[in-house]
């Protein structure tokens, strides 16, 4: 063999450590490698912690549109709810059932017992053969707490006027002398609670005021209305 042949297959001998990092070089990129495994294990995790939260929520919207809402004691306390009012909660829970039309409220409450509902008392009264007053805190719905103010889901009705309408509308004057003399008469029978006597007695003597009577305390005048024409707007 020549020198130049000799030479010329030395030239073509390929080294056999070619293409391989060696030192610093391998232990950078055994570096680079462990971070993007760690990048790719936490994505992974993430990933799986999200999957899992996500068939946790599916199961519980099954569970909750398959059962009712969950009652869960320790998170929603039933005295919390209702006495702090937390409208915007109960509003839009996907179970709650809002309607002007209480004799509807009472028959979705009447065929789920599970079922909560506010509503007037006189509804109540309607369908109480199929429904069950809540007491809260230990206090029942009646004429007693209601007008003490002891049982807190209970509020005052009012009639407005005032004393120029009540001199200048003589219909408007004796209806609501009517009204405050025969209303805790008859408004049992609309399912309402009467009036206090000490409500009553201040409504009276308003009144009384807003005509300019001298009359003495505790005493009032009794207006007929026979005979007594006009217009009353309600507004």
């Amino acid at each position: 063999m020549s020198a130049q042949q000799e030479n010329l297959h030395e030239h073509h001998t390929p080294d056999p450590n070619w293409g391989y990092p060696h030192g610093s070089a391998l232990t950078s990129q055994i570096k680079r490698r462990y971070r993007g495994g760690q990048i790719w294990y936490v994505l992974l995790m993430g990933s799986l912690i999200i999957a899992i939260l996500t068939l946790m929520a599916l199961l519980y919207t099954i569970i909750n549109d398959a059962f009712g809402l969950l009652a869960i004691e320790y998170q929603n306390d039933p005295n919390r709810i209702v006495l702090e009012k937390q409208e915007e909660m109960l509003l839009a829970d996907v179970n709650t059932f809002d309607s002007e039309n209480d004799n509807m409220l009472a028959a979705r409450i009447a065929d789920d017992p599970n079922a909560i509902g506010f509503f007037g008392y006189a509804y109540y009264q309607e369908n109480q053969e199929n429904l069950k007053l809540l007491s809260i805190e230990g206090v029942a719905p009646n004429a007693s707490t209601v007008t003490d103010g002891s049982y807190p889901l209970s509020r005052p009705l009012y009639l407005y006027s005032d004393a120029d309408v009540l001199q200048s509308n003589q219909a408007a004057n004796v209806f609501l002398n009517y009204y405050l003399t025969h209303v805790n008469n008859e408004i049992d029978d609309v399912g309402y609670f009467p009036l206090g006597a000490e409500a009553m007695s201040h409504s009276q003597q308003v009144w009384i005021t807003a005509n300019e009577l001298a009359l003495a305390p505790g005493q009032w005048a009794a207006i007929n209305p026979d005979g007594v024409g006009g217009a009353v707007t309600i507004a």
